[in-house]
């Protein structure tokens, strides 16, 4: 990976996670690097697809997000179910 360098300490920030499957690959290539992710961040996580779980379990890493949202099937839009930090 391009400016990379083995020993770094990486943070991913993203816009949306869905699948989690592109944020693992992305982890697997910073630590094949020899780099570790010290920080997962995204602005909308859509818990229905439970990947902040799924990446947790599976490298220890934390995912956090500032806006959870669930995909209402009725009206095929995202809603809103919670803003951490948010009173």
């Amino acid at each position: 990976m391009n400016g990379i360098s083995p020993g770094d300490r990486i943070v991913i920030v993203d816009d949306t996670i869905g699948t989690g499957g592109k944020l693992a690959a992305l982890i697997e290539a910073v630590q094949m690097a020899g780099a570790s992710v010290g920080a997962v961040l995204f602005a909308v996580e859509k818990v229905d697809n439970r990947s902040a779980e799924l990446i947790r379990s599976r490298f220890g890493i934390e995912v956090k997000s500032r806006i959870q949202g669930t995909i209402d099937p009725w009206l095929r839009r995202t809603r809103v179910v919670s803003q951490p930090g948010r009173a």
